[in-house]
């Protein structure tokens, strides 16, 4: 029988968080680019957990270790770097109040 590793948990959290992180971005009536740069950095740290996984029940070699490592650091870098270049836009139109945040 299959036991729950610490590695096979992480993996199922950060699953469920991209999950959730998706489900806001698609419901939510105002979305922006940092949202969108939100859901890479998450979907690059479920990846990166995904490694651990990958390690702990040696399913491939040096070479599947660093190609996902590689998508999951490329990830985290494109969602930083959407965060990044679109802080400072504006998020919203003037129009709506600041206290609505859409959800």
């Amino acid at each position: 029988m299959a036991t729950m590793t610490p590695a096979t948990l992480l993996v199922l959290f950060c699953a469920v968080m991209l999950v959730v992180a998706i489900g806001r971005f698609i419901l939510a009536q105002r979305r922006d680019w940092v949202d969108f740069g939100a859901i890479l950095v998450v979907f690059g740290i479920t990846v990166l957990s995904g490694l651990w996984l990958v390690i702990v029940r040696s399913w491939t070699e040096l070479g599947g270790w660093l190609t996902v490592a590689a998508i999951g650091i490329g990830m985290i870098a494109l969602g930083l770097v959407q965060i990044v270049r679109y802080w400072n836009e504006p998020r919203y139109e003037s129009t709506q109040s600041l206290e609505d945040n859409g959800f």
